[in-house]
């Protein structure tokens, strides 16, 4: 099968101007393989909503993890394992079950309790993420973080709510996702959980 050709010379090079801090670099890789990697997500979970979920997470641990990337298979390769894994988990993670109860009362039933000190440690991250959500986004991005993780709207349903692009959707997606993550320690923790 022929590799499809990359906007850059080789994946070491790109690996080392994103390690260096370079946005740029990094905006490449996910203007690049976005669309693959949510492709592949896609296939393999049949649900728009999650598909992105993953894609999203996929490029936030590719972030995390690139100093690991030791090119003995291309960029893109690594980069769907990593999406393969974190597919996997998506099957093996037991849902929860909502059910309304009198009301507008919610029970999340079938839910595993967690220990009292990770539940305190969530709690504070995600007081923290609150803040940070008021402070530092703007109120597109509020509105978008609103829709997709509140309301758990596709990027397609948002972006014609709001009448932006899909890609200018994502872009905020992505934004948002970097602002919480180095804004908030512990919350890929909390998240992963």
């Amino acid at each position: 099968m022929p590799v499809a050709e990359t906007p850059w010379t080789s994946d070491q090079e790109l690996v080392e101007k994103i390690l260096k801090g370079d946005r740029a670099a990094f905006e490449l890789l996910y203007e690049t393989y976005f669309q693959r990697i949510y492709r592949f997500a896609y296939r393999r979970l049949s649900d728009a909503g999650e598909a992105e979920d993953v894609t999203q997470e996929v490029f936030m641990t590719v972030l995390g993890a690139l100093a690991s990337f030791q090119g003995t298979s291309s960029l893109l390769v690594w980069m769907f394992g990593i999406t393969r894994n974190k597919v996997n988990r998506r099957f093996r993670s037991p849902r929860r079950r909502v059910e309304a109860i009198e009301g507008d009362s919610i029970n999340e039933a079938e839910a595993p309790e967690a220990p009292t000190d990770r539940a305190v440690d969530a709690r504070r991250v995600l007081n923290r993420c609150e803040e940070v959500i008021e402070r530092d986004l703007t109120p597109l991005q509020r509105r978008i973080f609103h829709l997709k993780h509140l309301r758990r709207q596709s990027v397609r349903a948002i972006a014609e709510a709001l009448g932006k692009s899909e890609d200018a959707i994502k872009a905020n997606l992505y934004r948002m996702r970097r602002v919480l993550s180095d804004a908030v320690p512990g919350l890929d923790s909390v998240v992963s959980s």
